[in-house]
């Protein structure tokens, strides 16, 4: 029998398909479920003398231009407590107000000095993993009639991933350059660039996660098969998995930052909420 959802929350995978592959990674995540207190911790790290945002500003074309995220290098970090989706959006949300704050998977080990490097001497996913996720989305097309700066489109991409993150409640921000205009009145981005947070009912390890959204991608043709500037063929999944498999990898929360002459179309109350939906 598959693991069940924790008041609407998230599962992760139990039920038998067709695929060996996929069938096996299922029976390990299962096997290795333990039962684990209700709240959780989650690594919030500030950047030190820099923001963590982007930042859009007009170019000399007249069309928004992004100023990448500050490469921050030493950070000081603390413990968030999170006892469900609830929680989770609580943090997020708080967070968001400011320019230098991101989230990791990763736990500090043995206690890190104040400030310390974001690297994997000093942090590191626990053994049993994480209850919570963030899936990245980066301009996933919508059909017609959906735009992609609207709540129907966050839909889309839940419908996009396997059923057990359906008909759950779940955090939602949209990504930076979401609703951001180009000079001749047009979206810069015309898909769907959001993250998704859901907390998961047990740790599960990112890179177990990894393994089985990317099974997902391959067997629904959620990617995309490209050639690199090498030339090379290159297949791109439609989750990014760097914030999943790197426990340090940057989970940007801030809302973006836009300069005199920057239009945006997405009010920043629109940018982010809590989904509650009920099974």
């Amino acid at each position: 029998k598959p693991p069940t959802s924790q008041s609407g929350q998230a599962t992760q995978p139990g039920q038998a398909t067709p695929v060996n592959l996929a069938a096996a990674l299922a029976a390990k995540l299962k096997a290795t479920a333990q039962p684990v207190p209700a709240a959780s911790t989650i690594t919030a790290l500030k950047a030190r003398g820099t923001a963590a945002n982007k930042k859009w500003i007009i170019g000399a074309t007249g069309n928004p231009e992004v100023v990448p995220y500050a490469k921050a290098k030493q950070f000081t970090w603390q413990l968030k407590e999170a006892d469900g989706i609830v929680g989770l959006a609580h943090v997020v949300t708080q967070l968001s107000k400011f320019p230098d704050w991101i989230l990791i998977r990763g736990a500090p080990i043995d206690r890190p000095p104040q400030p310390t490097l974001r690297n994997l001497n000093h942090f590191a996913e626990p053994d049993e993993g994480c209850r919570w996720v963030m899936l990245d989305f980066d301009d996933i097309p919508v059909q017609v009639g959906v735009s992609p700066i609207e709540l129907a489109a966050i839909e889309v991409l839940i419908q996009k991933l396997p059923s057990e993150f359906h008909n759950v409640t779940y955090f939602y921000q949209f990504s930076s350059s979401s609703g951001i205009l180009n000079s001749n009145g047009t979206l810069r981005k015309s898909g769907v660039n959001a993250h998704v947070f859901f907390w998961l009912n047990r740790p599960v390890h990112g890179k177990d996660l990894d393994a089985w959204l990317k099974l997902h991608c391959i067997e629904t043709g959620f990617l995309k098969k490209q050639f690199n500037s090498a030339d090379n063929p290159r297949i791109t999944y439609g989750i990014d998995p760097s914030v999943l498999v790197n426990p340090v990898q940057p989970h940007y929360v801030d809302l973006p930052h836009t300069r005199a002459g920057v239009k945006c179309i997405l009010a920043p109350e629109q940018r982010q909420g809590l989904i509650e939906k009920r099974l």
